[in-house]
């Protein structure tokens, strides 16, 4: 029964070892599959500037969304085999990776009828695109990251408490409830210190990396009790 429960238990930490690295992998590649080939000075919330976008550079934009569903996939893997996962942490978790989900499979597969539609009329294509945009990126991609966010946080509020991070580590998994306070106060109107803003960038370019390979790290590393 030991080895049983040892092998059970140590394909759980790879799983979740393995969609951790896969998440800090691939939102980076996402964003820079667009970022390296987006012209200066273009704005992706601006339809006109996108379908020329688009036209140059539909196999970037595909495959940023494909990066998306892997960040899905190694979101939904961490968070259900996560060893100090809870249903809500592991709900949550899901619900965030369905999310990216849905922005990647609009990323992959929008190019192609946007420029159809495009052909018939530019102003449809237009509108084609700022659906996509709407619902891929500023309610998929956006929505999914808060449910991450959100899922780190607790996950690693839960390992603090049972140690099963090191401490340094758990700590870190907590810093990102600067920008949920920034989404919800920024949104409001509400002034915020000019430190918060610099929190916020710390928190998305060290942080969650940090944090997300670290963890992956630290759960290989955990030897699992035996009863």
């Amino acid at each position: 029964m030991e080895n049983t429960y040892y092998a059970e238990s140590m394909r759980e930490r790879r799983t979740a070892a393995a969609g951790l690295i896969l998440v800090a992998l691939a939102i980076p590649g996402a964003f820079l599959f667009e970022v390296l080939t987006r012209p200066e000075g273009t704005d992706g919330d601006n339809p006109a500037d996108s379908l020329v976008y688009l036209q140059e550079h539909a196999t970037a934009y595909a495959l940023s969304g494909a990066c998306f569903l892997l960040a899905a996939f190694g979101l939904i893997a961490a968070a259900t085999s996560f060893p100090d996962r809870v249903p809500l942490t592991a709900a949550l978790g899901s619900v965030g990776g369905g999310l990216w989900v849905f922005t990647g499979a609009l990323r992959l597969s929008s190019p192609g009828p946007i420029a159809h539609i495009e052909e018939m009329r530019a102003s449809w294509g237009e509108s084609a695109y700022l659906v996509v945009q709407m619902a891929g990126t500023q309610a998929g991609l956006l929505g999914g990251a808060m449910c991450f966010i959100v899922w780190m946080v607790l996950t690693s509020a839960l390992a603090w408490r049972r140690r099963s991070l090191p401490r340094w580590l758990a700590g870190l998994g907590m810093a990102p409830i600067a920008i949920l306070v920034l989404a919800v106060l920024g949104p409001a109107g509400v002034e915020l210190p000019e430190f918060m803003w610099l929190a916020y960038i710390a928190v998305l370019v060290v942080a969650l990396p940090l944090w997300l390979l670290g963890g992956a790290a630290a759960i290989l590393r955990r030897t699992p009790p035996l009863s």
